[in-house]
């Protein structure tokens, strides 16, 4: 705030007033938030905000005696402290940079909430108003998860983005050298996992491709519908390969389709045909033990000899990641929720294109 000199708020007439801002003391007049649909939500009045700052401050030591998750305790921190409101600007600045210092004592990363994560994070923080607090929790979990993702691409940027010959060469040598000393086992287990995945799959998509084939034999008998494949290290394995860089891309971070890459997907072929493609690679550059899982929708049509792809769009929110350390039958369990949810949300969009 130090180089924040005035602050905008309403007198008591409802005129938008410029003010001295305050700083190094709690607030001394009321700073309730009006809501765009003409709702109030009202702070902690003045008089109550040192004895509530105390009350914070004991309840947090609390949860750090009880263990409580870090993620847990972040977003109730950054809440409670946000509707006690204490000073009189800036309260939402600090209250992620509290979040902020309870991950990173918890050997996490900073809690950053950019543009396009807005709309989500405000809903999330009127549910907590409502005592909903699981909403923010799960945004916390969803910005680490998303941090983690550009983290480890970024060494995969860097090597791009340089241009130096020398910077280059030692990159190339350091990464040879990682590799050899790679842990072998952990390689093994991850590929086992994620081929169980891609079993599963195909065997998903396979039954829905017979319900929805049946279904556009009666419409017409040229139109079919049919599940295909590539394994991880099969010639078929290395297709639609600008499908999966562009959706990690939107997901921001980077698809390592040389560690693994094996796909799915889900064909409907009427006047034109339409895919809802389910890849499955690693994330990051190297050996990082993590790997992502994607869906996708897209049409294509052929136009002088020429395959054309249109109606692009990333299915679900997120991608669905997995590490070596987890238990198979787990990251099946919730990659079966995953995989429905893609599916359901692909067959909207085919739904739209017919």
């Amino acid at each position: 705030m130090d180089n924040q000199r005035t602050y905008v708020a309403r007198d008591t007439l409802g005129n938008w007033v410029t003010r001295d801002l305050p700083r190094g003391t709690w607030k001394s007049l009321r700073n309730d938030v009006e809501h765009i649909d003409g709702g109030k939500f009202e702070f902690c009045p003045p008089e109550h905000v040192q004895q509530e700052m105390e009350n914070l401050l004991n309840w947090h030591d609390e949860h750090i005696k009880g263990g409580v998750p870090p993620d847990v305790q972040a977003a109730w921190l950054h809440h409670r402290f946000a509707i006690i409101h204490p000073f009189t600007d800036g309260n939402g600045r600090v209250a992620r940079c509290l979040a902020t210092l309870v991950l990173l004592k918890a050997r996490w990363l900073p809690l950053v909430v950019t543009r396009t994560d807005r709309d989500e994070y405000i809903a999330a923080l009127r549910a907590a108003d409502n005592g909903e607090l699981k909403a923010l929790v799960d945004q916390v979990g969803a910005l680490q998860r998303k941090a983690i993702r550009e983290a480890i691409s970024l060494g995969e940027q860097a090597t791009e983005e340089s241009q130096a010959f020398d910077s280059i060469l030692n990159a190339v040598k350091s990464k040879f050298s990682q590799r050899k000393q790679a842990d072998q086992k952990l390689r093994k287990r991850a590929i086992t996992i994620a081929d169980s995945l891609f079993k599963f799959a195909n065997g998903s998509l396979e039954a829905k491709s017979i319900a929805i084939e049946k279904a556009l034999k009666e419409e017409n008998h040229r139109f079919n519908s049919y599940a295909a494949s590539g394994a991880n290290a099969s010639d078929k394995g290395t297709y639609y390969y600008k499908q999966v860089v562009e959706c990690a891309r939107h997901f921001q971070y980077f698809a390592n389709l040389h560690v693994y890459h094996a796909w799915s997907s889900l064909v409907m072929a009427t006047d034109r045909r339409s895919e809802i493609l389910v890849s499955i690679h690693g994330i990051g550059g190297g050996e990082s033990g993590i790997y992502g899982c994607t869906g996708m929708f897209f049409t294509k049509d052929q136009q002088e000899n020429e395959t054309q792809i249109s109606n692009f769009q990333p299915l679900g929110n997120d991608p669905f990641e997995f590490s070596y350390t987890e238990d198979g039958t787990e990251v099946q369990r919730r990659f079966s929720r995953w995989l429905d949810n893609v599916v359901m949300k692909g067959l909207q969009a085919w739904q739209t294109t017919i």
